[in-house]
């Protein structure tokens, strides 16, 4: 019953439809009322049971001569027409509501900035790929780009891997860290100002890690505070080795705010087991802006040259830090790198306001209008943010994660070889590649997710169950998160610092001493 009080009806027509359970075989036809609500299509005739169909069922939205051609997951189609003057309002709604399932499902509940822009895309995976083209629904988030063509392979960019975006043309083309090309165009009256949206939300993003460097190191010029900056961009874990080649001093300011947040024995016990120049410590944005803490994590690779010895992983941890300049703010007057850091959460708040004001002024003019209007889920606002999982500040659909978690924090390992690999000795002389390959991996992959931890640790049997659903879909959509879920070794939970330490010990051990490769360490589970 609470999962049926949760689905909004947005649409509904009598029109005419056909079901096929394969390409040839159709087994329902004819008139019927067909709703759409924020999760299915319901097609019900007089006298027969309904069909309810998924929105995450839908491959592609397929118009064709005034009739919406539907493919659906795994197999089997769905033909809808004789919509009349309702067809343009029908399959925006249905679009629209698809597209917002889809976001959901692979956790990119966040603030949404600008949406529903419509525009010509052309994406390169990797060169000597072959490029995609057609026409998609763009929407600007926080944090990144999504993009869902018309065939339904949605794509996120982060805005922390994009290395270039030039414009020309009336297109914009966005190049990835990791090569991936992406060309939007024919955007129409939308372009500029989806070009002012993009750039202002990036500018954002760049005024908060910079404004971080100046607090970490006030002494660095502009210049080098831009390429550390870089490193840290959105939350991403850069290197000791990375980031003392400009300056020391933003590293020993990391480690400090780490020993504020409360773990600083903990920091200091794995340090004494990781390879130093390769910790990697980020600082993650609340996604709730002052509804919720920023985040400091670590990566702590544990490695060496005797196999036998506990460790191939990296050990993972992630800890709510305290807006110091937030406390202090009615006391005394802000430091510089305090006031921009501000500066750039106030950005961000002012243009989801914006984006507040225009929806609800489209649904004025809708209701003048009596055009159904696509509505936003009433629980929208209970999102699943990702980092608030954990400590105490539970996230939206995360109520059912282990008691424990909820009450305190734990620490993540990940292989670095497979554990077949691991004995060879000519596999450990070219490690140190391997783990900072691996740390890209875990980065790409935590921001992808937004920085939830319950779709990484949670086993393969509980997928099934409806409220974690979600996390499935995602899993079966984003190949960074399938990659670090196979190298997911266990968790060690923060009990008390000697319990979490020897769970750490039995840990390493187990990972070095078992030959089977999706084993997982379950003491602390």
């Amino acid at each position: 019953m609470e999962e049926e009080k949760k689905k909004e009806k947005l649409f509904g027509i009598k029109a005419l439809f056909q079901y096929f359970s394969s390409d040839l075989d159709k087994i329902a036809e004819g008139e019927a009322a067909i709703a759409i609500n924020n999760e299915e299509i319901i097609i019900s005739q007089q006298f027969k049971e309904p069909y309810i169909i998924k929105l995450i069922d839908i491959l592609e939205t397929s118009p064709v001569d005034y009739k919406v051609f539907l493919p659906l997951s795994p197999n089997g189609k769905l033909i809808i027409s004789e919509l009349g003057y309702e067809y343009e309002n029908f399959l925006r709604i249905l679009k629209d509501a698809r597209n917002e399932i889809l976001a959901k499902y692979l956790l990119m509940e966040e603030k949404v900035i600008r949406k529903n822009i419509k525009a010509e895309f052309s994406y390169l995976e990797a060169q000597g790929a072959a490029a995609e083209s057609g026409n998609c629904n763009i929407t600007v988030y926080e944090t990144g780009l999504s993009m869902l063509p018309d065939n339904g392979k949605i794509l996120r960019m982060a805005y922390c891997e994009i290395m270039d975006i030039t414009e020309g043309d009336y297109k914009i083309t966005i190049t990835s860290e990791s090569g991936q090309k992406l060309e939007l165009s024919k955007m129409g009256y939308e372009f500029d100002a989806f070009k002012k949206t993009l750039s202002d939300t990036i500018n954002a993003l760049d005024m908060f890690a910079q404004s971080l460097v100046m607090e970490l190191d006030p002494s660095l010029d502009t210049l080098t505070t831009r390429k550390i900056a870089r490193l840290l961009r959105d939350g991403k874990a850069a290197m000791k080795k990375d980031i003392e080649q400009y300056s020391a001093q933003v590293w020993k300011s990391l480690e400090k705010k780490i020993e504020k947040a409360g773990v600083a024995p903990e920091y200091k016990y794995l340090k004494t087991l990781s390879h130093e120049n390769q910790i990697a410590i980020g600082l993650k944005q609340g996604l709730m802006g002052s509804m919720t803490s920023d985040y400091i994590w670590f990566l702590m690779p544990i490695y060496g040259i005797d196999p036998k010895k506990p460790g191939n992983a990296i050990a993972m941890e992630a800890v709510p830090v305290g807006n110091e300049a937030n406390k202090d703010e009615a006391k005394a007057e802000l430091p510089v790198s305090d006031k921009l850091i501000k500066m750039a959460k106030d950005m961000q708040k002012n243009m989801a306001a914006s984006l507040q004001m225009g929806k609800e002024a489209q649904a004025s003019m809708g209701k003048m209008q009596e055009i159904p209007q696509f509505k936003t889920p009433p629980n929208s606002k209970e999102q699943d943010i990702g980092l608030n999982g954990e400590y105490g500040e539970k996230a939206a659909g995360d109520e059912k994660q282990p008691e424990e978690e909820s009450k305190g924090k734990a620490t993540y390992f990940f292989k670095i070889l497979k554990r077949a690999d691991y004995p060879k000795p000519e596999n450990l002389t070219g490690l140190e590649s391997e783990v900072e390959k691996l740390i890209k991996k875990i980065n790409k992959a935590m921001i992808s997710i937004n920085f939830r931890r319950e779709p990484i640790y949670i086993e393969d049997e509980k997928l099934y169950y409806p409220e974690n659903f979600k996390y499935k879909f995602a899993i079966s959509k984003i190949a960074e998160l399938r990659e670090i879920r196979e190298k997911f070794i266990g968790r060690a939970i923060h009990l008390s610092f000697n319990s979490w330490k020897a769970g750490i010990e039995g840990l390493l051990k187990f990972n070095v001493s078992t030959i089977e490769e999706k084993a997982r360490f379950k003491k602390y589970q």
